[in-house]
């Protein structure tokens, strides 16, 4: 699921020529990934293991590319060019999907799905980059930096949080479950995230025109409305998961997945309350700084 940078909603905001500093924001706010899979480099080269080392390395290029990638795609976005986003996402999943599909027959394994993926997102990442600088160029402008800082530095550390948070309930299961039971609670996390992928059409709407509205006339009480409908949708979607999720489960998986089925509802309740949070956070970062959402 991918989601609107809160840095990207300054770029209808910001001069044409800001658009490097907003991509050098974004490479960190992607810095608990690159942390993370350096160290794997650099721990798998240390005890030997020069093919986990190679395949840090695929994994660390796709990871990388993804900034770039996300500043290309909130451009189209913020242009309001949906059928342009729609045709390059399908074009990206599409290639990817069949490149992987190759290197799988062809017998590369794990390795052949990490360079699909490597090469796919540095295709997209030169395509998207390529269409920028044709469209809006890109220059470096120190003049525009402080403003971009003194927004942008206060959300590597909401970055970092959001990262500890995302996947805090793995840490901590790992270790405290048998493997079973952490494999219900996967398949009642993906079953719950129907949720997030049925408002997903509401939220590529909205994200990248919220501040626009908030700031035009009668702002606050538009994006009052609209935060309501998208929070009945939300409510919508989660309960449509809450009740199709353990439907799927018992009737599509073997009798050991069962036990996922009492887990769907509540995770799909937890879903909803984070679109919430997505929703209403409007207000947070229509000020001078990043500080508010830290």
């Amino acid at each position: 699921r991918q989601q609107l940078s809160p840095l990207l909603l300054l770029l209808p905001l910001l001069p044409l020529n800001s658009l490097l500093m907003v991509l050098v924001l974004q490479v960190l706010l992607q810095c608990p990934k690159l942390q993370s899979l350096a160290i794997t480099g650099c721990a798998v080269a240390l005890i030997g293991e020069p093919g986990l080392a190679r395949e840090a390395m695929l994994l660390g290029i796709a990871v990388a590319m993804g900034p770039l990638i996300g500043v290309g795609l909130a451009w189209m976005r913020l242009q309001a060019e949906p059928a342009r986003y729609a045709g390059f996402e399908i074009a990206r999943t599409t290639l990817q999907s069949t490149l992987v599909a190759a290197l799988l027959l062809a017998g590369f394994g794990l390795p052949g799905v990490l360079l699909a993926g490597a090469c796919v997102a540095t295709l997209a990442a030169a395509a998207l980059l390529w269409r920028q600088l044709r469209q809006t160029g890109v220059r470096v402008a120190p003049g525009s930096w402080r403003r971009l800082l003194a927004y942008g530095l206060p959300l590597i550390g909401s970055g970092l949080a959001g990262f500890a948070l995302g996947t805090a309930d793995r840490w901590v299961l790992a270790g405290s479950v048998p493997a079973e039971v952490l494999g219900q609670y996967g398949l009642a996390v993906k079953l719950a995230l129907i949720a997030a992928f049925l408002t997903q059409p509401f939220e590529l709407w909205w994200y990248p025109q919220r501040q626009r509205v908030l700031a035009g006339p009668d702002g606050a009480a538009r994006s009052a409305r609209i935060v309501g409908a998208g929070a009945a949708f939300a409510v919508l979607a989660a309960a449509m998961a809450a009740i199709a999720g353990p439907i799927v489960i018992v009737a599509a998986t073997p009798a050991a997945y069962h036990g996922a089925a009492a887990h769907v509802p509540f995770l799909a309740a937890i879903v909803a309350l984070q679109a919430f949070g997505s929703l209403v956070n409007v207000g947070c970062y229509a000020g001078r700084t990043g500080g508010l959402p830290l």
